[in-house]
């Protein structure tokens, strides 16, 4: 059943782990836009502390993902950006650990809760 809910997650999660492993030469020229990497830390994690608290309100299988989703998709939605820029720095080729990524993935996290609850925060039933 977690697996049922929470795939979208976690399939966002992976194609985070692939984009930002990806050789920082391998990606065409920036667009005019200063800082345009940041906006898409940003979209990357505001999507993905959406699609995870949605996945862990519908999952009945772990109590605390579906009583906190909003604490919980904060929680792991920053700390796998963190886990992320680490990688970065540690194991991945030609990229490093950027503190204005890492803003720019909590900033995102915010944005995307933000989200969730205009959209749908009357609507959460526990």
């Amino acid at each position: 059943m977690f697996f049922r809910h929470n795939w979208p997650g976690i399939f966002w999660a992976i194609f985070i782990l692939i984009l930002c492993g990806i050789p920082g030469s391998e990606f065409p020229v920036s667009p005019p836009i200063k800082h345009f990497d940041k906006a898409i830390h940003f979209f990357l994690y505001a999507q993905l502390s959406i699609l995870l608290i949605t996945g862990f309100i519908k999952q009945f299988r772990f109590r605390t993902l579906r009583y906190q989703p909003i604490s919980s998709g904060l929680v792991i939605s920053f700390f796998y950006g963190f886990l992320i820029e680490f990688l970065q720095n540690y194991f991945f080729i030609a990229r490093s650990f950027d503190p204005f990524d890492l803003l720019a993935n909590f900033c995102g996290t915010i944005f995307g809760i933000l989200a969730f609850l205009i959209i749908y925060g009357k609507q959460i039933k526990k």
